[in-house]
């Protein structure tokens, strides 16, 4: 697996946590604040002039909620002035933009460690919706978005987020931390109320709402359990998509020469409507 700017930030992540045994101030922004902190460093062991200028945190995606207000993505990397973003670099992942997501299971580091939960799997699904759905593909266009979902636990995952359903196991969520290569698929029809009231208020009446992804997911995790608190993180890349709800569909693969028409971003943005109406 090729280490870029973000993986490379990312497994910086296990010794900026551990930097202090006092966490009762550790948040879910913390995380979000020391992986932008993590970048710079990356960026600037590359010599990059003014690396501030290419992080950003609550970076506003182009496109509002049902009530007109701006939705916001954790994190965006640009990367474009930067780095080589063409030609070969392509192929390895480059990206001009890179759009984070962050969620963060941290509480026992502060109170114990409570129960697992099904909203909690909602919410880390919420986060797939959006970084599928809301960052901008241009008609005709390179591939200039890199999408990442980073999670990051104070226990091992089981004990935050709820991995089986009263069927079995939820697959699509053991799939998401699964170091390596991984495909995964999701019903919203299939979970309970709990999870798709997570995703969105709109979902518990009609949660006609499957998909399927490919992704690419890093991981750290400590060997052994002393020392405590301690912190599980995962990475994971979207590099394919396919989501369907009430009769419409979009697909998107992350390949450079993959150029969309007129057809495709039409598709999207009527996928993004029907389901941002249901956040």
């Amino acid at each position: 697996m090729c280490k870029l700017i973000v993986e490379n930030a990312f497994l910086k992540l296990p010794e900026l946590l551990t930097s202090s045994f006092d966490h009762s101030d550790t948040f879910e922004s913390t995380v979000v604040h020391l992986l932008a902190v993590a970048v710079l460093m990356e960026l600037n062991s590359r010599n990059v002039e003014r690396p501030f200028e290419h992080v950003f945190t609550e970076k506003p995606y182009s496109v509002k909620d049902k009530d007109g207000r701006p939705i916001q993505a954790d994190m965006l990397i640009k990367l474009e002035g930067a780095v080589p973003t063409r030609g070969r670099m392509e192929l390895y992942g480059v990206r001009e933009q890179n759009w984070i997501e962050v969620k963060a299971f941290l509480s026992s580091v502060r109170r114990g460690s409570p129960p697992p939960t099904t909203a909690n799997a909602g919410r880390v699904l919420r986060d797939l919706l959006r970084l599928c759905l809301l960052p901008e593909e241009l008609q005709g266009g390179i591939r200039q978005n890199g999408r990442y979902l980073l999670v990051v636990f104070a226990c091992p995952p089981p004990q935050s987020i709820a991995m089986q359903s009263r069927s079995g196991d939820r697959v699509w969520l053991s799939r998401l931390f699964t170091e390596g290569y991984t495909d995964l698929k999701f019903d919203l029809s299939d979970e309970p109320k709990t999870l798709r009231e997570a995703v969105g208020p709109g979902f518990i009446r009609f949660p006609s709402l499957q998909g399927s992804l490919k992704l690419r997911t890093m991981m750290f995790q400590p060997e052994g359990n002393k020392n405590d608190p301690l912190f599980w993180g995962y990475l994971a890349r979207i590099r394919y998509f396919q989501i369907g709800i009430s009769g419409l569909e979009i697909e998107y693969e992350d390949e450079p020469g993959q150029y969309w028409d007129k057809y495709h971003v039409c598709q999207l943005k009527k996928v993004r409507q029907e389901i941002i109406a249901r956040f």
